[in-house]
């Protein structure tokens, strides 16, 4: 029984000692952690639409025009004093019902800052960055959507339809 307890002594030492020696050999290291956290970007629609009516075909190019204060105005709310970058597509296809024939919508983008009011409408340029201004809690800009259509004379009468997309993003 002593070498047991010898063996058993001899072997609790030696763990005392690895464990030293081992705690010896310790290094730590530490990192910030931060967070910011921002009011989330939300594009809606106002008021307006882009509905050209109906178009009479005429024996020659017929170029019919939408302006931006007559067409779609949104309303983009996000974090006071962010920029946001806008997107949307400058050209997009109407197509016909069924017969898959197209007729081209060229988009003209405009914004009034802070303002829902249309005054002293600025372009806007597609994938460019503009800043949400302060308006009590929250950020905002108003974009306004009008466009044009190109009719020839042997466009197919008939309804045509389409989207127009557009995006904004932090």
């Amino acid at each position: 029984m002593n070498i047991y307890k010898i063996f058993l002594n001899a072997f609790y030492i030696w763990i005392l000692f690895a464990t030293i020696i081992f705690a010896q050999n310790r290094n730590e290291a530490a990192a910030r952690i931060k967070v910011g956290i921002v009011q989330g970007i939300k594009i809606e629609p106002v008021k307006g639409n882009l509905d050209f009516g109906e178009i009479i075909l005429d024996k020659s190019n017929s170029l019919v025009k939408k302006e931006p204060s007559e067409g779609i105005e949104f309303k983009v709310t996000g974090e006071p004093n962010k920029t946001v970058v806008v997107t949307y597509n400058e050209t997009g296809m109407l197509r016909k019902d069924k017969s898959g024939e197209t007729l081209p919508f060229n988009s003209s983008v405009v914004h009034t800052s802070n303002s829902e009011s249309y005054a002293n409408p600025v372009a806007v340029t597609n994938g460019t960055s503009y800043k949400l201004l302060k308006n009590k809690k929250s950020g905002l800009l108003y974009l306004w959507v009008g466009g044009k259509l190109n009719i020839y004379p042997t466009q197919s009468p008939g309804n045509y339809k389409g989207l127009f997309n557009i995006t904004v993003a932090y």
